[in-house]
């Protein structure tokens, strides 16, 4: 015979409640790793190296699908103490001089086609910090999606090569036999692949040492495999800066050390182009280097950018316009660049599109902001372990965008990536993080 006592109808509404609890968790983590992975995948990988037709379309209706989930969930799960911070106005100022810059531009549809594209894409980015509910939750996510795009990336260079790495038949046939996985070039590839490695450190210090260094094996033997310089040169420094740096330094040095690297990585590239002083002291370091021919393209679009210096020539209405393509050609340069894409500068894209102030608005916004929030971190080591993942992922975007450009490019993985650790830093200095 079996007593019935008052607590088991109380004992199994518990149980009850911690099922559903569970489950409410599973599916927030689930939906954080599905929107991360559609981030970094694409809803068109392995495309060829120009995505046009049906690619394009089904990357503008995935990701504003996306967008509109994440926004969902905003209004329905993520905490009203979230919400705050990320109605932040410094983030809507950065993101002012993209309307402005098209106000007379001379291809505005085209503008704000782009425009909206990329509010929707940094919209959707924002889910992966509020959907999980604690640290282990967004670490779940992270190693989904990042071995979602290793699993992806190496099947492509074993079953579909010719889509996986590069060929000689393609434009730049001298990158031939250098992977780049489920994106159309290498140097898309090698900072997803230099994240991943990051993330893998951050998983390693969280407590799981095979997960996380599976992921940083994977992610240094593909990067090589692009044969990207700048990342394979920028990951070392960078994971020392952050991981040695808080110890060695203090997190206050070690924010001020980035700050003066992001600094003097512009002097010696961009600004050798400008200030004849930094150009000696680079030539003085590096005889004759021309950064594979990018001075010449600095040097071109710095010249076509003078007449509109404040204002720029509109988001996304420099490159591949009649403007640049029928300009005068530029004997006195090693090649003909009107038919670049970018500028292979992101600051100076910046510039070219939207204008110089758009570029103190970037750099106090993207730099000086996040990395006192890293210095502000609080006093929590899941707080600090998550700080130091974002600021090396923002540490290595910054650098890298003096080489190459993703500044509000909303194809463009790096920029999701960066805005991300913004945002992240953001959090990790103003609320403290549940395990």
């Amino acid at each position: 015979m079996s007593i019935q006592t008052s607590f088991e109808p109380v004992v199994s509404r518990h149980q009850r409640q911690g099922t559903r609890a569970d489950l409410l968790r599973l599916v927030r983590v689930l939906a954080a790793a599905a929107v991360l992975t559609a981030l970094l995948v694409s809803f068109n990988p392995f495309p060829t190296n120009i995505a046009t037709g049906d690619g394009v379309i089904l990357n503008r209706v995935g990701y504003s699908l996306l967008a509109a989930f994440v926004l969902g969930t905003h209004v329905v799960v993520t905490d009203p103490r979230i919400l705050k911070h990320l109605l932040n106005p410094w983030w809507l100022l950065l993101l002012l001089p993209l309307p402005l810059s098209l106000w007379g531009a001379g291809w505005p549809p085209t503008g704000v086609r782009a425009m909206l594209f990329t509010f929707s894409t940094m919209l959707a980015a924002t889910g992966v910090l509020t959907l999980p509910p604690d640290a282990r939750g967004f670490r779940t996510a992270l190693i989904l999606a990042c071995g979602a795009v290793l699993a992806l990336s190496y099947a492509g260079v074993i079953m579909i090569p010719d889509r996986a790495i590069h060929t000689a038949a393609e434009v730049e046939a001298e990158h031939a036999g250098l992977w780049r996985g489920i994106y159309a070039h290498k140097n898309i590839t090698g900072p997803v692949m230099a994240v991943i490695v990051f993330a893998g450190i951050y998983v390693v210090r969280s407590g799981r040492p095979l997960v996380g260094a599976a992921l940083t094996v994977l992610g240094l033997v593909f990067l090589f495999k692009t044969g990207s310089k700048t990342s394979l040169a920028l990951v070392p420094l960078i994971a020392a800066m952050a991981l040695l740096g808080p110890v060695l330094l203090g997190r206050g040095r070690t924010a001020l050390a980035l700050f003066l690297a992001v600094a003097g990585m512009l002097a010696l590239t961009l600004g050798a182009v400008i200030v004849p002083v930094f150009s000696d002291i680079l030539h003085s370091l590096i005889p004759g280097t021309t950064f594979t021919g990018r001075t010449d393209l600095w040097q071109f679009a710095l010249d076509l950018a003078a007449p509109l210096p404040w204002t720029g020539h509109g988001y996304e209405n420099f490159w591949t316009t009649p403007y640049v393509e029928f300009a005068e050609k530029p004997f006195e340069l090693d090649w003909d660049m009107r038919g670049a894409a970018n500028a292979h500068n992101s600051y100076l894209d910046v510039v070219l599109q939207l204008g110089w102030p758009a570029v103190a608005i970037v750099l106090l916004v993207i730099l000086v902001f996040p990395l006192v929030d890293y210095a502000r971190c609080q006093p929590d080591v899941e707080n600090r372990r998550l700080a130091d993942f974002f600021v090396m992922v923002l540490g290595f975007m910054l650098l890298n965008a003096a080489l190459e450009s993703f500044f509000f490019d909303r194809e463009k993985q790096a920029w999701l990536l960066a805005w991300i650790a913004v945002v992240g830093l953001r959090f990790t200095s103003r609320m403290t993080a549940d395990p």
